[in-house]
C-alpha cells in the first residue's frame, strides 16, 4: 500500500511539472508571435489574417527563406533553408 501511495504522489508531481513547462513554453511562443506581428504594424485585423495565412502557407513560419513558384497557375513554396 506504502508503495502505491508514494507512486501516485510521484506520478502526480511530475504530471504537474511536466504541464506547467509545457504551458511556460506555449505562453513564450505566443509572446514571440505577438511580438513579431506587432513589429509589423499592421492595423486592421484583414491585414494580421493576411499575414499570418501567407506564414502557415506551406509552413513558411519555420523557414528563414522560401521562394514561390508558380506551375499551371498554382503557387507552391521551395524552402531553401531552415
Amino acid at each position: 500500500m506504502v508503495l502505491s501511495i508514494t507512486f501516485s504522489a510521484n506520478y502526480s508531481q511530475s504530471t504537474q511539472r511536466v504541464t506547467e513547462w509545457r504551458n511556460s513554453i506555449g505562453s513564450n511562443g505566443l509572446t514571440v508571435v505577438g511580438d513579431f506581428l506587432d513589429s509589423m504594424d499592421l492595423r486592421t485585423a484583414d491585414a494580421y489574417q493576411e499575414v499570418t495565412n501567407h506564414l502557415l502557407d506551406n509552413e513558411r513560419y519555420a523557414y528563414s527563406e522560401t521562394k514561390d513558384k508558380i506551375k499551371d497557375g498554382e503557387v507552391t513554396v521551395h524552402k531553401t533553408s531552415l
